[in-house]
């Protein structure tokens, strides 16, 4: 490995220094990489306090060349917080050769928001983001576990990509559900064609149907309006 291949370690911190001291002999840690401990906004329990500073007297004596960084993330609803860390991830995969990954510690909201962007962020840049082992906590040891394999679903650019996302523009910004006919004039896409899109985005969540009389009506779910998001801000 060459010394210009630069790490990132992003982590959910709570008050065991060990999550973030057992990752450096495991990855071989090295100048110019550098550590990201993700922590709530406001005040800190004190066995977290206790907890960074013995990493902060470890990191100045032993990796003073290993950036040591305490990023407090602002907690207001679960959407907004995936988006916060998600940006701090893609910034990261866009300057360091790897970005790593730890959700083994630290409080519940993080850690599901910390795992959702990285879920999303490997969608973005494959092969680039991994999660590393999680570690939980067993008597009389520590019990590690491989990260699940789970993806965030991106449309292949193209037709295909470009019509779901117009679709999914068009029913965020209605109030009300868009029937068949009415996507078909906004899209100009063929019935056969558009109802296949459509049923691809309701599978993935996206969307969801309801049958009034003899139309067929589509709106946007929760989940989609994060998703039509993420794509502006991060898929361009």
């Amino acid at each position: 490995m060459q010394s210009s291949y630069r790490k990132f370690f992003l982590i959910t911190f709570g008050w065991n220094e060990n999550v973030v001291l057992s990752l450096i002999p495991k990855y071989a840690i090295k100048s110019g990489d550098v550590f990201m401990l993700l922590l709530p906004s406001g005040p800190q329990d004190p066995r977290t306090e206790r907890a960074l500073k013995t990493l902060d007297n470890y990191f100045s004596m032993h990796l003073h060349d290993v950036k040591l960084v305490k990023e407090r993330v602002p907690l207001t609803t679960f959407f907004e917080t995936i988006l916060y860390i998600l940006g701090k991830i893609i910034a990261a995969a866009k300057e360091f050769d790897k970005v790593f990954v730890n959700v083994s510690g630290g409080m519940r909201i993080l850690v599901l928001a910390t795992f959702s962007a990285a879920l999303i962020a490997r969608s973005f840049y494959p092969g680039k983001i991994e999660f590393t082992e999680l570690e939980v906590e067993a008597k009389p040891e520590p019990i590690t576990l491989p990260p699940p394999p789970l993806s965030f679903p991106i449309f292949e650019r193209g037709d295909k990509m470009e019509v779901s996302r117009k679709i999914l523009e068009i029913l965020e910004q209605r109030r009300t559900p868009a029937s068949m006919d009415e996507l078909l004039r906004i899209t100009g896409k063929s019935r056969t064609t558009l109802s296949r899109y459509l049923s691809d985005l309701e599978q993935k969540g996206l969307i969801r149907s309801q049958q009034v009389g003899k139309r067929k009506l589509y709106e946007i779910t929760e989940t989609g309006r994060m998703y039509i998001e993420i794509l502006r801000r991060y898929y361009e």
